[in-house]
């Protein structure tokens, strides 16, 4: 084994969660594998030196999911990663992290995904594994942007990006759809009953945005 990651239980802003419970996270830890999200390595690993020195380090250009680049570096060049289903470390939620706000984390990802598609050679399920995640990432950029000029009153300007989200990924395609012919027939009301659920959101504890 190259790399060795636990179980880890995430805490801070409500009830405390093991990371195994959240993501997929055992089995045969391939790249193809990680590469799609099946299984997620959690980031407090023991590795060896020389296997971490040999796939380049963390790249410095990426402030996020830099982990993620490091692991698929490692088994592209046939190191092995192994999952210890032992809680071994603990992760705090903390408001204001650098993971805690969704739109530079989704932009930051989108970044992730092009460097993995320009500097590792891909075959032809890899790659269209890669577009699919990255599609769905754009979604949710467009999906932030339609919130956002819904919340401003701007209308047509959130059904644009609500029909851009929904093309650009198959997933939660329904309630986009269903969204869109909200607007189409009684925006005001939708308007308030939105931002009320807003309100309300507010007053609960904030989770960290995930990739998943």
């Amino acid at each position: 084994a190259r790399v060795v990651y636990p179980d880890a239980v995430r805490f801070g802003g409500g009830p405390e969660q093991r990371y195994s419970e959240q993501y997929g996270v055992g089995g045969e830890i391939t790249f193809g594998r990680v590469l799609a999200r099946e299984v997620q390595v959690y980031g407090g690993v023991t590795a060896r030196t020389d296997a971490v020195v040999a796939a380049g380090m963390y790249d410095p250009e990426l402030r996020l999911a830099e982990d993620f680049v490091l692991w698929l570096r490692i088994l592209a060049r046939g190191g092995r990663v192994v999952y210890n289903d032992r809680v071994l470390a603990y992760y705090r939620y903390r408001p204001g992290s650098h993971t805690a706000s969704p739109r530079p984390m989704f932009e930051n990802l989108v970044r992730v995904l092009d460097k993995v598609e320009r500097t590792l050679r891909l075959a032809h399920a890899e790659r269209e594994s890669l577009v699919r995640q990255r599609d769905w990432v754009r979604s949710k950029l467009k999906l932030m942007d339609g919130k956002a000029a819904f919340r401003a009153g701007e209308v047509r300007t959130a059904i644009e990006r609500f029909r851009e989200s929904r093309a650009l990924t198959t997933r939660r395609r329904w309630k986009l759809s269903l969204v869109l012919a909200l607007l189409h027939v009684a925006p005001g009301p939708f308007r308030t009953l939105y931002l009320l659920r807003d309100r309300l959101e507010a007053r609960l504890p904030r989770r960290t945005t995930t990739w998943s």
